[in-house]
């Protein structure tokens, strides 16, 4: 019940951060002249796409796999971990790299890809650390669940 009430807490204030960048870009994409407006769009979606795109889609897949009985939790693991986990996938670093050179031809959009991948590595990752960090301090390990156990 924890983690739930974790994951329901951090996907608040994500929320809440997608909320407040969504508005910055309304009010700024008017202002924005031609190719200005097109490399931040670049730079953005990408960054969105791995802070909260990948976490999405692969905490959704585990979630949807465990119930309907396709896969099963890991034992000593919680839906916190799997959180966890799929928020520092979004360091997808290499792949990224790869289809954006595939996908992009004007090299002024690739570098600012390039910008947006990087950026959005690095908030994965930081992110990642620090809720796994706070989630496996906050866990027993199997050998102190071990010596609290009565024999």
């Amino acid at each position: 019940m924890a983690e739930r009430k974790l994951i329901h807490h951090k996907s608040g204030h994500y929320a809440f951060i997608a909320g407040i960048v969504l508005a910055i870009l309304i009010a700024l994409i008017p202002q924005l002249r031609g190719d200005i407006a097109v490399w931040v769009l670049v730079t953005l979606g990408v960054i969105v796409g791995l802070v909260f795109g990948k976490q999405l889609g692969i905490f959704l897949f585990s979630w949807f796999a465990v119930k309907t009985g396709i896969a099963t939790l890991p034992s000593g693991l919680s839906w916190s971990h799997i959180y966890g986990a799929s928020v520092l996938a979004g360091v997808g670093f290499t792949m990224s790299l790869f289809i954006a050179g595939l996908a992009l031809i004007d090299p002024v959009n690739l570098i600012m890809a390039k910008i947006g991948i990087i950026i959005g590595s690095l908030i994965s990752g930081l992110l990642g650390f620090i809720l796994l960090r706070y989630i496996t301090q906050q866990t027993p390990t199997e050998s102190e669940e071990a010596s609290l156990t009565p024999h």
